[in-house]
């Protein structure tokens, strides 16, 4: 693939590789003579069409693949286009087919079920549980099934289902957010169980809950802890595609004790949202749209519980109209949009409450996701899925563009004190995918650390507790606090001294410790310390 695949699979019987890269195009690849065998490709330039994983069947013949919300098959090595599967995979598997090649491990409504491979028939409901995935036949024979299903790893008998093991592998962390200025901390494994910690007092956490029965997959945090923004529905990853393109829900939640009130400000407005985010000041809630035509924002004045007229946006280059993120700046004046698609990134003047100007995106750029800006105001980070872009915002001009090894940029911060940018690089794709945390040094535009951080994809990074750590959380859910400190590495050496003893007369050749000063040039690091 012309920029690297995303990720590989080989069929049972040894006849074909199959690779896709992250949009559009998938290869078929003969393991005999490592010839190309056929190349599907399913959308163009100008028209992304998500794509992966790819498997090929246990006997060779048949291909399958997630596109765009569909699981879509072909024939090999013709690649002749079939009816497409009606069910949905296990995310986050590789081998959910059974090794005689006519049943898999399908995604119910309630829990994993087993289907025939053939026209998707429930054949047997295999247990309820709100999370599955992985999942994984025994090889050959395929007389066992491991899965993992809320936060438990079962080995199943593939016929009776019953339990021959059961491990408990703990909650995974599936959701976090932090406040603006990192004062406060939100993470849980799903919307009944979440744990709230303030950073300012020792990091001791609160748990709260929400009502049963949501599927949560996005919150923001106020500044203040007391209020929690949630996006429900379903989260546009590689997993979830094929809910397509159902409206997801936003919603305000006042946190009252150890239990989430929600609140009625938002249920007006509350359909088909993508995005949204607090400003410093307490004072406003935006939220962009999801599958809206034109794409917009909306800005919720908190203290008077009303919701301003919809500041239209300019739309993508598809006609695609998601707003995947919203962020304030420090002084909540400017509220900046990364649309789709989009040619640029509009920024709003919150009080005028229209688009104050454009930041042209260079070239045939790919989707901005994420914005941030600098605590002065002065820059806006844009994460794209190749770079970092670094505007200047008073000047309205791009300064400078930066990259790193690691991979397509996802979830961007900046640090207090606006000297260093954190971001997440992703490389690979769905069970494959490996993230980075990646910390730049924003004067030189050079990278001073990159560490692998979570397998998957991310849900975020935050500077916490005054910039002294970065949390990140990850799809494999993990939520990982990382210690940031400016710490020179103290070399000691052994010299004579010449003044000798402050009391008595020196004496050769006596022999003393002395630590030299840390280096001015000596380089941020960081550890994994929870």
């Amino acid at each position: 693939h012309k920029e690297g695949a995303a990720g590989l699979c080989v069929d049972g019987k040894g006849k074909w590789i199959v690779t896709w890269a992250r949009w559009n195009k998938i290869n078929v690849w003969s393991l005999a003579d490592g010839s190309l065998a056929n190349t599907l490709d399913l959308g163009t330039d100008n028209n992304f069409m998500s794509v992966g994983p790819a498997f090929p069947t246990p006997d060779g013949a048949f291909l399958w693949a997630h596109c765009e919300g569909e699981v879509r098959r072909w024939s090999l090595p013709a690649a002749a286009a079939l009816e497409n599967f009606p069910r949905q995979l296990i995310p986050r598997s590789t081998a959910f087919f059974h090794p005689e090649g006519k049943l898999c491990v399908v995604q119910g409504e309630r829990g994993a079920e087993i289907a025939s491979m053939a026209d998707g028939k429930i054949l047997r409901k295999l247990l309820d549980a709100a999370d599955v995935g992985p999942a994984a036949y025994q090889p050959e024979k395929g007389k066992l099934l491991a899965l993992v299903a809320d936060g438990k790893l079962l080995v199943l008998d593939s016929r009776s289902g019953g339990k021959v093991l059961s491990e408990d592998l703990g909650s995974p962390c599936r959701i976090a957010e932090a406040s603006p200025g990192g004062a406060w901390l939100v993470w849980g494994p799903d919307w009944q169980n979440l744990e709230l910690a303030d950073l300012k007092k020792g990091g001791k956490g609160t748990k709260i809950a929400g009502e049963a029965g949501s599927n949560l997959w996005y919150i923001a945090l106020d500044p203040r802890g007391k209020l929690i923004a949630a996006i429900q529905g379903f989260r546009p990853s590689y997993s979830s595609y094929a809910y397509g393109r159902r409206s997801n829900l936003g919603s305000l939640w006042q946190i009252d004790g150890k239990r989430l009130k929600r609140s009625s400000a938002f249920d007006k407005e509350a359909d088909s949202v993508g995005s949204v985010a607090f400003s410093p000041d307490g004072q406003w809630l935006a939220a962009g749209s999801r599958f809206v035509d034109p794409p917009h924002v909306k800005l919720l004045s908190l203290k008077a519980g009303k919701f301003r007229p919809p500041i239209r946006l300019p739309l993508g280059r598809s006609g695609n109209t998601n707003v995947h993120a919203v962020a304030f700046d420090e002084k909540s004046k400017l509220l900046a949009a990364a649309v789709d698609l989009g040619r640029s990134v509009p920024v709003v003047d919150v009080a005028e409450g229209k688009i104050a100007f454009e930041l042209p995106l260079p070239g045939d750029y790919p989707s901005p996701r994420e914005l941030a800006f600098s605590p002065a105001g002065s820059l806006l980070a844009v994460s794209t899925y190749g770079e970092v872009l670094l505007y200047d915002v008073e000047a309205r001009r791009l300064k400078k563009k930066l990259r790193s090894e690691g991979g397509s940029a996802e979830h961007i911060a900046f640090s207090p004190d606006g000297k260093l940018l954190a971001w997440t690089a992703s490389s690979g794709w769905g069970s494959l995918e490996l993230t980075r945390l990646v910390l730049m040094d924003v004067a030189a535009g050079a990278e001073v650390k990159s560490i692998p951080a979570h397998s998957g994809g991310t849900t975020g990074v935050f500077f916490v507790a005054e910039g002294k750590l970065i949390a990140t959380a990850g799809y494999d859910g993990a939520l990982r606090l990382w210690s940031l400190e400016k710490k020179a590495s103290t070399r000691r050496e052994i010299a004579p001294d010449p003044r000798g003893p402050p009391s008595a007369p020196a004496r050769a050749g006596r022999q003393v410790r002395r630590e030299r000063r840390p280096s001015p040039r000596s380089r941020p690091r960081f550890d994994l310390c929870g």
